[in-house]
């Protein structure tokens, strides 16, 4: 194989990675209703950590979908989703600030919930395991500024994969085929 052609191949190589590496860099936006959508929870009132826990439970252990269902004080709405094998909730983590609406994921977290103006507009809750990357929720809900954000996670999340690790490592190892050749060849 010729020096050009090597080059050409180099070329295609890094193309193919840039083109694969550039699908993952936007941010997933969770909104209410996609493919991730739990459900919400109104008012979501006391919002402390145990307290969001059960909020998710709740939602974990009503069929897609159903409600408005009133439990204490507050009414839970289940979304239409069907999930296989939702976890109990465990929480994690809270950002307190109410102004961030974009946060990065590595795979452990199961649930997402969105508080919004902490005594009147509720909770929206993802089911988010296995997604890695950045994820971006609403801003307001009914005409409510976010108050808080929690994460849970619910057991191990397993971490699905477009396709892409399995190219990139099938273009390695054209790469170092074609250099393999290239040097034995000098």
């Amino acid at each position: 194989m010729n020096y050009i052609s090597l080059k050409k191949w180099a070329a295609a190589i890094v193309c193919v990675c840039a083109i694969g590496l550039s699908f993952q860099v936007s941010a997933i936006p969770l909104t209410i209703g996609d493919a991730y959508y739990l459900g919400d929870v109104n008012p979501g009132i006391p919002a402390g950590e145990s307290d969001e826990e059960g909020y998710i439970n709740q939602l974990v252990s009503m069929a897609a979908p159903s409600g408005p269902t009133v439990v204490g004080a507050n009414t839970f709405t289940r979304s239409a989703n069907v999930f296989a094998g939702l976890p109990a909730a465990d929480f994690t983590s809270k950002e307190d600030t109410g102004t961030i609406t974009t946060f990065t994921l590595d795979g452990t977290t199961a649930y997402v919930l969105a508080k919004y103006d902490q005594d009147q507009a509720g909770a929206l809750v993802w089911y988010v395991a296995g997604l890695v990357g950045e994820i971006t929720i609403p801003a307001t809900y009914n005409n409510r500024d976010i108050s808080h954000t929690s994460f849970f996670g619910g057991g191990p999340g397993t971490v699905p994969d477009g396709g892409a690790t399995i190219a990139l490592l099938g273009f390695a190892l054209i790469g170092v085929d074609v250099l393999r050749r290239k040097i034995s060849r000098s």
